[in-house]
């Protein structure tokens, strides 16, 4: 066998009907099991598309296939990509990621190993059934994922991209030969050394009905679904799908690699069928020969091989020839003595998976390999053969057996595949033979199993089915498996980890069970590490005795320290970690003790590092420092070797003083103790806030020692003296100070490695710091800034770690005083347990998500990977067609209407379609409504989809009952139609509803809400109320507190016993009874009864109630009334003897609601039930209901919402009268909103300033539809002829009669003038109104105006209304309308002139009204007209803040309405309360007490989600919005969204960050180029500072020019 020819498979995964992974594809073949089922709803309608009947035009005559379990149920989290996104994939690229994922990690190579490698991917893929099936969506529907969804390029490159290979990746299409094909290309591939691994795979998916129907129009496919090779019983191919994917290596790498090898992939061959045949679908036997003969070449090939998995597609004419093929070339070429060649197919168990076939034969002949065992055909017998398989010397196993084999070489097949276009392929795969010599089994290991995953179900699930194969017996091998956890597999960019530490397989199985049950913590993406060097204090004897045993690197690193101390003076530090002898006064030694720390310190961080764990900073406690400085890179070992020892050899001479940490205490306390010790006693370090060391001459620390322990709180204290020789970090240092800087003198800067802080500055690293004598003269005198420099370690970062360096925990209780308890701090090492600390280190920082190199851990104890642990994906299973873009059956077909499932009774209807785009030519004063023949054309078309059988349309007849009109806008919604689920089969008729959820109704055409009688008979928390009106509630209150009741006195006691005691009935039952002078209280519980009314002298029971809950109430001695409410008295379970045994002086009153709200009852009884609800002085804030703001909102359907969500009907506005209908239920309720009445005359004149352009001339056309008979324009200028067009038509449309006057109002005389010939003009029609409409603008921010650009502005304003105001006081108006702003009731910076002069407008009507005449302002927000007509731009910044458009329908339903409320002032604007009060209102405190109350209300009856991230959409901070948009966009979790990370990491394709740039710059008005997102090198940070520069400068621009339109 030639290694380097040769080509092995190291890794499978496949997903093929009978459930997903080798497992259980080996059960389905070694158990002959057959896979065809029912081809369920979910991948298309049998109903609609089979028929059994061959010759029926578009049906397939098969209704089954093999098919897969959780089809499209895709993890999409887990390979980065949106959710989005992965709704437009096809099922097939999905199956390809997982399977690839699965053959990696049966290989045992982690993601993070293979990424980057120079992997192929060679795919063979045919079937294009989701592109398909969508090409019947709405185009509306597609993004900009489509594309990559669908196509077959993609189904390769994805592999590629998601698991960055960097090979040549490529989609083979020759049909059913596509994956054998792509196999030989792989092995191509890699022998011309175009990649150094292949991914081969091969996939398919059914979801299309019209592929079976062209299979079944070509008699290709079995009526039974089932393919039966080599059986006279064959009809055809049954369908199967499914996905396989082998991990191709050359051999010599795989053996190198010491990898698993599945088998070996020796020969592969490619050839096509020409014109040989006729038609191009039938198989070609001479060339089938051809190929075979160039693989068979040899007498040894054709005696080693063995098996041959055939093509066996189960089809009467392909069957035969290939088994001829095969026969001729193969079976009977070689020596008899070799026997019959076994063949088999594995169509016969999966069906044929077209595309993926070649790859099904070959897992298949691998596991075959695996197991020794030759499995069955299913179908297939002698008595039913199609070939004579004797005469071919051939031989079909209907049973399994064993696969013996007499060759030296191992077994030996051949796979065979041939598409139907005549492209055939053939492979032969060879066992490997592995080697007899055992591999060297390590003594022991670190016994730890690792195990990750991206999510908490993943991880738990992981952990579960580990724990289950071991209790299985699959996993015999501890070390195996600890290994293959740790080493094979992908842990790098997974959140939640855990590593367990286990002596045995029992032990683990027993921890892992344990472990499902507890809650899961994710690791933080961003945590960074801090190493933290102690100080002095810390070593004793015997330290790293089994660290210095049991890890070589550790002790290589001590010898290297003591061979550069030699140099210096001899110390022996090995001998002195390792020895038995007591040498605790050599530890009180500085030259001794000081270089052993250093040299621990150092060797444990190289020990780290050599694991794969280096700190993000570092820093240390006096002498920590130097191998701080080491560690960090910036000291040589070499110079860091001479400052420990010039500084330990100094140190050592002197002697004396004392030193004492003190804790519990403020460091500031203890600092204005220190001048009483008049420089004796020093403060040595600054630990924390509430812990120091001193330092000093020994009687002054005694005595100070004293005197805290002493003290009031002496006894809260923590006081240590420290074993010390001398007084470190004070004036006893003073002597050596200069000596330290001479002989440590320059040392080199090396290259920093990572951040490094100073404890003598208490900051970061600076130029001069710890390469001079100065400076260490500097760290043996001056105070440990230790806290100081915590503080700057932890500064701007996240999730910070710290690492104690050190033989024991000695700073722990330091850093966290100082950054809280919840920061993290390990200890490296511990007394008597020094290695198995460090390891479980490794494990903790792992588990928080530092990255270790567990190969080098493991270094010394490999073995082979094993399949476990097995990943477990957190599948989200969602339809192959999302519920919205649902298909309609193919006997619909009409262009609008679309039925939302399969037999469903609701249609949808898309207005945007260009099919009914005539309907805009419907209109009604120029406004776009649906004809009420569309309505007609929807039931009928909706009825006619839906019945079965179907009908004929001449024998449908249809009514229609209109409730309101439907504008149709260029953004119209979508319009539903329901059919009514109940048929009334007696008369054969069905009800229709036709509705949209977001319409804008045109209310301006009725004086009246129609509202469903159901809706005011509705209460929901008491079904006893349900059909009661609501007004009920105040009836029942004067039933029971007026009539039943005797009237309260001094605040006597009522008890009311209700269930629900927050309803709207109780809290109206209480307020009414507290201004009838009652004390009430409220019981809940029947058995607390008597408790809760001891004191009560009467009592009211609400349903629900039992006879022992009123016989509770009867029993009470102070109770003499009892209120008994019930529904109907034919129900009523007790009478009046019920509780004359109890307590004779009781007085029951019983009361039935079916009595009460008779109708002649209550009209007598209604005037008494007023005056006394008058008397009870009922304002709202005594009842606490619910009211809806006095606002216009879009109607979501029938019912009105604040119906819908509440209790009771007292959630609705309040309306004067509520008169219910006596029809049935389904007739509707007419609720009057105001009177009727005409808002203007024919015989009167209204002028309007300012109406020939925009609002002004929608006022004119208001006017003449609402009846006003003459209508003056005042314009400074002439109407040109389109405008004189208008108005002509417009007066002959109505009747009115329409005159335009030049006329500037600004100008006192031309007004008086104008006046005075409009009463020429109309002589016996009185002037009746006056709006006022003129305009003038020039915005500019305050600093930009002067004295003539306000005047400018106001003179039209404020000279207008006050010339309009003089020239019209003798008139009796009933109108004079000043049209105002928004801007002047909410401000703008940008247009303080126009603000101002509308302020003047709101004034000057409130005066008008003062003294007697008519007036109102209306306050108009942003309208659809003039400037801001179809600016998209400009509407979505308004959007963004929270100010939507008025449409011209809204805008004359909102001034009728104004003119009938008639107001002083008007605001009329339409919100997006949320946008406001996320956006201008929490950025404007005057704004936010003014309107934030309403916009609470708007929101909280629309039922809107305030959550935390909605909230930052528009107005948070950049970076919160970019993380929330990211976040949203990408699927990633916002924990790993920091401003480091790089948005190339985050999976941003051109794709996606083209939606980025758009949401970004609907949502910001920031452009930021494509080039910045696709940068590589772009992070999160260079999008925030992109935002934060921009913000402020187009703020200001946008403010100035949105100003306009307002």
């Amino acid at each position: 066998m030639d290694d380097d020819t040769e080509i092995a498979v190291v890794g499978i995964g496949c997903h093929f009907p009978g459930g997903e992974g080798l497992e259980n594809f080996w059960r389905v073949l070694l158990h002959g099991e057959n896979c065809a089922v029912q081809i369920p709803n979910e991948r298309f309608d049998l109903s609609q598309w089979y028929d059994p009947d061959e010759s029926k035009a578009g049906k397939t005559y098969t209704a089954k296939a093999a098919l897969i379990e959780g089809l499209n149920q895709f993890d999409h989290k887990f390979f980065g990509i949106t959710d989005a996104e992965s709704i437009n994939m096809d099922p097939q690229q999905k199956l390809l990621l997982q399977c690839t994922y699965r053959a990696l990690e049966d290989a045992g190579i982690p993601m993070e190993k293979a990424s980057g490698t120079r992997t192929g991917v060679f795919l063979g893929l045919m079937n294009k059934d989701f592109e398909m099936a969508s090409v019947r969506i709405n185009p509306k529907y597609f993004d900009h994922s489509y594309g990559t969804g669908v196509a077959m390029s993609i189904a390769a490159n994805r592999i590629s991209y998601i698991f960055n290979f960097t090979g040549p990746s490529l989609a083979i299409d020759c049909a059913c030969s596509s994956s054998l094909v792509a196999l030989h290309f792989a092995c191509q591939a890699i022998k011309q050394g175009d990649c150094e691994m292949a991914m081969c795979a091969g996939v398919s998916c059914i979801l299309e009905p019209t592929i079976f129907v062209s299979l079944s129009k070509a008699k290709m496919i079995s009526s039974d679904g089932t393919s039966k090779p080599f059986s006279s019983k064959a009809n055809g191919y049954g369908r199967g799908e499914g996905c396989g994917v082998v991990l191709l290596k050359p051999l010599k790498k795989a053996l190198k690699d010491d990898d698993h090898i599945w088998g070996i992939i020796s020969k592969t061959a490619v050839n096509q069928d020409g014109h040989t045949v006729s038609p191009i679908t039938k198989p070609s036997m001479e060339q089938q020969m051809e190929l075979l003969k160039k693989i068979y070449s040899t007498e040894t090939d054709l005696t080693s091989v063995q098996y041959i998995e055939a093509h066996g597609t189960g089809t009467p004419v392909g069957d035969p020839i290939e088994a001829g093929s095969i026969s001729k070339v193969i079976a009977k070429a070689r020596a008899h003595r070799s026997g019959p060649l076994i063949i088999g197919s594995v169509k016969s168990n999966i069906g044929h998976t077209e595309s993926a076939a070649g790859v099904a034969g070959l897992i298949k002949v691998l596991l075959m390999m695996k197991h020794e065992t030759i499995v069955p055909s299913l179908f297939y017998s002698k008595e039913n053969s199609s070939i004579d398989a004797e005469s071919l010397n051939m031989k079909i196993p209907t049973t399994a057996e064993k696969w013996i084999s007499a060759c030296k070489s191992g077994r030996s097949a051949g796979i065979n595949n041939f598409g139907f276009g005549g492209t055939n392929a053939h492979a032969v795969v060879k066992q490997y033979v592995q080697s007899k010599i055992p591999n060297a089994q390590p003594n022991k290991s670190h016994q730890y199993f690792v195990v990750s995953a991206a999510s908490e179900k993943s991880m738990k699930n992981i952990i579960e089915d580990t724990a289950k194969q071991i209790i299985a017996g699959k996993i015999p091998d501890l070390q195996s498996l600890l290994y293959t956890s740790a080493c094979r597999r992908s842990h790098l960019k997974h959140k939640y980890r855990r590593v367990f530490q286990t002596s045995s397989l029992t032990d683990l199985q027993e921890k892992l069970t344990a472990a499902v049950e507890k809650k899961l913590i994710s690791s933080k993406t961003d945590s960074k590490l801090v190493f933290v060097f102690c100080g002095n204090g810390v070593t004793y004897q015997g330290m790293c005795k089994q660290l210095l045993k049991q890890e070589p690197v550790f002790r290589e690193e001590i010898i290297k320290i003591e061979t550069l101390l030699q140099s210096h003076r001899r110390l022996n530090l090995i001998e002195m970690l390792e020895t038995e002898s007591d040498i605790s006064k050599e530890l009180s030694d500085p030259q001794i003790v000081q270089p052993l720390l250093f040299a621990i310190q150092v060797a444990v961080v190289n020990l780290l590092k050599h694991w794969g764990i280096s700190p993000d900073a570092v820093f240390g406690h006096s002498i920590g420092e130097v191998a701080a400085a080491h560690c960090s890179g910036l000291l040589s070992l070499e110079d860091a070797v001479k400052v420990i020892h010039c500084r330990s050899s100094l140190q050592s001479t002197v002697t004396g003083g004392k030193m004492l940490v003190v804790s519990n205490i403020a460091v500031s306390e203890i600092l204005k103790m220190l001048p009483a010790y008049s420089g004796r006693v020093c403060l040595a370090a600054y630990n924390s806030p509430q812990s120091c060391t001193l330092s000093g001459d020994a009687d002054d620390i005694d005595r100070l020692h004293q005197n805290l322990s002493k003290s009031a709180r002496g006894k809260d204290l923590f006081i240590r003296m420290l074993d010390v020789p001398a007084a470190y970090h004070s004036h006893k240092m003073d002597p050596i100070v200069s000596k330290v800087k001479e002989s440590i003198g320059s040392l080199q800067a090396q290259d920093l490695e990572t951040e490094l802080f100073s404890t003598v500055t208490g900051e970061s690293f600076r130029s001069s710091d710890f390469i001079t004598g100065d400076y260490w003269a500097r760290n043996i005198r001056e105070p440990v800034e230790f806290e100081q420099a915590v503080k700057s370690a932890a500064k701007n970062k996240r999730n910070v770690i710290f690492v104690e360096i050190g033989p024991r925990r000695s700073l722990q209780r330091y850093i966290t005083e100082t950054l809280g308890n919840e920061i993290i701090v390990l200890s490296s090492l511990q007394p008597d347990k020094d290695h198995e600390t460090i390891l479980a280190i490794v494990s903790k920082l792992f588990e928080l998500g530092v990255k270790v190199d567990w190969e080098v851990f493991y270094k010394g104890f490999e073995t082979k990977p094993i399949p476990y642990p097995r990943y477990q994906f957190d599948d989200v299973k969602r339809d192959v067609i999302a519920s919205r873009l649902q298909l309609i059956g193919p006997t619909c077909n009409h262009p609008v209407v679309k039925q939302m499932g399969t037999d469903s009774s609701a249609f949808s209807c898309d207005l945007s379609s260009d099919s009914v785009a005539y309907l805009q030519d419907h209109r009604h004063n120029g406004v776009a409504i649906i004809p009420g023949a569309f309505y007609a054309e929807l039931g009928l078309a909706a009825t006619i989809a839906h019945a079965k059988p179907k009908v004929p349309l001449s024998s449908l007849q249809l009514s229609i009952t209109f409730q309101n009109p439907f504008i149709f806008t260029k953004n119209a919604p979508e319009i539903k139609v329901q059919l009514d689920p109940s048929d009334n089969l007696a008369d054969s008729t069905r009800n229709f509803k036709i509705q949209s959820a977001s319409a804008v109704y045109a209310f301006a055409a009725t004086s009246k809400v129609v509202l469903p009688a159901a809706v005011c008979c509705k209460a929901k928390r008491f079904s006893f109320l349900n059909e009661i009106p609501c007004v009920s509630y105040l009836v029942l209150a004067w039933e029971i507190l007026h009539k039943a009741l005797p009237k309260a006195k001094q605040q006597q006691k009522l008890g009311i016993f209700s269930t629900v005691p927050d309803s709207a009935l109780m809290k109206v039952l209480t307020a009414v009874a507290n201004r009838s002078g009652w004390d009430v209280i409220v019981s809940t519980q029947s058995d607390q009864l008597s408790c809760d009314f001891g004191e009560a002298v009467g009592a009211v029971l609400l349903p629900p109630y039992n006879v022992k809950t009123a016989e509770i109430a009867g029993s009470v001695r102070s109770i003499k009334d009892i209120v008994l409410v019930h529904d109907k008295q034919t129900e009523f379970p007790f009478n009046t003897t019920t509780f004359k045994d109890a307590n004779d002086e009781v007085h029951c009153h019983f009361l039935f609601l079916s009595q009460i709200m008779q109708k002649g009852s209550l009209q007598m009884q209604m005037p008494q039930i007023y005056r006394w609800m008058k008397s009870m002085h009922l304002e709202r804030k005594s009842l606490s209901l619910d009211a809806l703001a006095v606002q216009r909102v879009k109607t979501q359907d029938i019912d009105l919402v604040s119906v819908k969500d509440s209790e009771s009907y007292f959630t609705c506005q309040i309306l004067r009268t509520i008169a219910l209908n006596s029809n049935p239920k389904d007739q509707l309720s007419y609720i009057p909103v105001m009177p009727k009445r005409s808002l203007f005359h024919k015989n009167s004149v209204y002028i309007v300033t300012g109406g020939l352009t925009g609002l002004g001339f929608e006022t004119v056309k208001f006017i003449a539809q609402k009846g006003g008979g003459n209508i003056v324009i005042l314009s400074r200028s002439n109407p040109n002829l389109q405008m004189q067009q208008e108005i002509s038509k417009l007066s002959t449309h109505y009747g009115s009669v329409i005159k335009s006057l030049p006329c500037d109002v600004s100008v006192s005389d031309q007004v008086d003038q104008t006046i005075a010939n409009i009463r020429r003009l109309f002589p016996s029609s009185p002037i009746k109104g006056v709006f006022h409409s003129a305009v003038v603008l020039h915005d500019a921010l305050m600093e930009h105006l002067d004295k003539s650009l306000y005047e400018k502005v106001m003179r039209p304003k404020v000279n207008g209304v006050m010339n309009l105001h003089h020239a019209t006081i003798q008139c009796s108006l009933d109108y004079f309308v000043c049209y105002s702003s928004i801007s002047a009731f909410i401000g703008n910076a940008s247009q303080t002139n126009y603000a101002a002069a509308n302020t003047f407008l709101d004034t000057f009507c409130q005066y008008r009204r003062n003294i007697g005449l008519s007036g109102q302002s209306i306050n108009w927000g942003a309208l659809n007209l003039g400037l801001l007509l179809d600016k998209g731009h400009f509407q979505r910044f308004l959007e963004a803040k929270g100010i939507m458009l008025l449409e011209i329908p809204e805008i004359l339903e909102s001034l009728e309405q104004c003119l009938l409320i008639n107001k002083p002032q008007h605001v009329v604007c339409k919100f997006n309360f949320k946008n406001t009060l996320n956006n201008v209102l929490s950025q404007n405190k005057s704004l936010n007490a003014r309107l934030s109350k309403i916009a609470q209300e708007a929101i909280s009856k629309a039922g809107v989600n305030m959550s935390k991230p909605e909230k930052s959409m528009t107005s948070s901070s950049p970076r919160d919005y970019l993380r929330f948009t990211i976040g949203e966009t990408t699927g990633v979790e916002m924990d790993e969204l920091i401003d480091d990370v790089h948005l190339f990491d985050l999976g941003i394709d051109s794709m996606i960050a083209m939606t980025l740039q758009n949401l970004i710059f609907n949502d910001r008005g920031v452009n930021v180029p494509l080039v910045t997102l696709l940068d590589p090198n772009s992070t999160l940070s260079t999008l925030i500072k992109i935002l934060e520069e921009t913000c402020v400068d187009d703020n200001q621009i946008e403010n100035e020019n949105i100003s306009t339109y307002l």
